[in-house]
């Protein structure tokens, strides 16, 4: 269990009461003004504390020059200052007694010898001082609940949620917040960027977001572990808990390299890497859309009770390519026997000439019956058949085959997948719509089908299977 001294030491980082920005600006482009910016618009409940050393007002709030001439408690300062001015900053921390530093700025160790000389320098200064920091080199935090943020990122719309991300990276973070935010795939509920790692790690990071309620569902994307048994002790507690996906870069000699120049991470042995995964129960992925289009499937979905799934597809040929997707993952997916109920049901809406079978070739009931019927009997047969644990539909948008969705009612006892592609007006409003109703939508079959195998993995792990 994380112990309650480190809880302590960590939440002035995520949820302080107070923050001074060191930085701070009046030019409205500048890190430091959109810092204040962001922690205003995102209705920060604690203090505020501009720090530049001309004084005067940022944004209708009184600025200090510097932070240990503020008058009152400071407990978190976020310094987004140029490197060299850094120690300089961290050690008017030290003399006002500040709790938590999250250093925006670049230029250290992730640069050479003079950036890592800087950085020792900032650790010395924070360890003597008892300060936790995050970074260098890092858009540092967000919290959806208190609106607390060290970002600069634009002003988009914030959907709340049970999502938590942990990136090891500077901007990373940031962009994937934009991404998640602006297609409205799910809420978020903590964003953490470790950038260079110099005090505060992977490890400390995922305890903290574990022992949070509101996060039902981790994210990470990593280039480096340091203490990898810790980190497999904590990976283990988490993922039989609550699921735990992890995108692991730094596989190549060449992601390796690129690694230490962009965080100065050392990336291990990824066969290493792997086994961990593996004794753990944490779900690894393979790049940058698997890890969200996993997260939008949990955070929408229950997970699936077992490994039978049914498959309705609008072509033969996409039935075929289905099939050889789902026979390629090992340990993965089944179809389901459909139940004489599920098969009459779609006797109903299907030519006699046409053999119904498990995946569900659609074109000849749209033909027949028209979308609206088609696709309503096919979502009666997965979400009432017994054996069916499961579901993957797949919409061809066009003019004149974009079914009433209507008959496309929320199932919370098992996870249905969506992929809809064809016409893209018709294809995003379609997609849209499903959104709405709560269906997690993929462009390609095949990207809903591997993520359903991930969430079974997932069903598996959190069961103890």
């Amino acid at each position: 269990m994380l112990s309650s001294s480190l809880i302590e030491e960590l939440k002035p980082l995520f949820d302080p009461n107070s923050v001074a920005v060191a930085g701070a600006s009046r030019t409205p482009s500048k890190v430091g003004h959109l810092v204040v910016r962001n922690l205003q618009r995102l209705g920060f409940r604690g203090k505020i504390y501009p720090v530049n050393p001309k004084g005067g007002t940022i944004l209708g709030l009184e600025t200090y020059e510097r932070i240990d001439l503020i008058p009152s408690r400071v407990e978190t300062v976020i310094i987004c200052t140029p490197a060299p001015k850094v120690v300089e900053i961290m050690q008017q921390c030290a003399k006002k007694g500040v709790k938590a530093a999250i250093i925006v700025s670049g230029g250290f160790s992730e640069e050479g010898e003079d950036g890592r000389k800087l950085e020792e320098a900032i650790v010395k200064i924070a360890k003597s001082a008892g300060i936790r920091v995050i970074g260098p080199n890092t858009t540092g935090v967000l919290n959806t609940a208190s609106g607390f943020t060290s970002s600069w990122f634009g002003d988009v719309p914030m959907l709340k949620g049970s999502v938590a991300l942990i990136a090891q990276t500077g901007n990373f973070a940031g962009v994937l917040f934009e991404y998640i935010m602006t297609n409205r795939l799910f809420g978020l509920s903590n964003i953490i960027g470790l950038g260079n790692k110099c005090d505060v790690n992977e490890t400390d990071a995922l305890e903290y977001v574990m022992e949070d309620p509101r996060n039902k569902i981790i994210m990470m994307y990593l280039e480096g572990v340091g203490d990898g048994r810790r980190f497999l002790d904590v990976a283990k507690r988490t993922a039989r808990k609550k699921p735990l996906i992890v995108l692991k870069s730094g596989i190549t000699e060449t992601g390796k390299r690129v690694a230490l120049s962009h965080t100065a991470s050392m990336a291990g042995d990824d066969r290493i890497f792997n086994a961990v995964c593996a004794q753990s129960g944490m779900i690894r992925v393979e790049g940058f859309e698997e890890l969200v289009d996993l997260a939008q499937a949990l955070a929408l979905l229950p997970l699936p009770r077992g490994k039978r799934v049914a498959v309705a597809d609008w072509s033969g040929a996409s039935c075929v390519i289905s099939s050889d997707t789902m026979m390629q993952i090992p340990n993965g997916l089944e179809y389901a026997e459909l139940s004489t109920r599920s098969l009459d049901r779609l006797r109903e809406v299907t030519p006699s000439w046409h053999r119904i079978s498990n995946p569900i070739d659609l074109t000849p009931a749209i033909q027949s019956v028209g979308p609206d019927r088609a696709y309503e009997a096919v979502m009666d047969v997965l979400i009432e058949d017994e054996n069916v644990d499961a579901g993957l539909v797949s919409i061809a948008a066009f003019e004149g085959n974009d079914p009433d969705l209507r008959a496309f009612r929320r199932n919370i006892e098992k996870p249905i997948l969506f992929s809809v592609i064809g016409n893209n007006v018709v294809m995003a409003k379609t997609t849209e719509e499903l959104r709405r109703i709560g269906y997690p939508v993929f462009p390609f079959m095949r990207r809903a089908m591997i993520v359903l195998h991930r969430m079974y993995q997932v069903s598996r792990v959190i069961r103890q299977e």
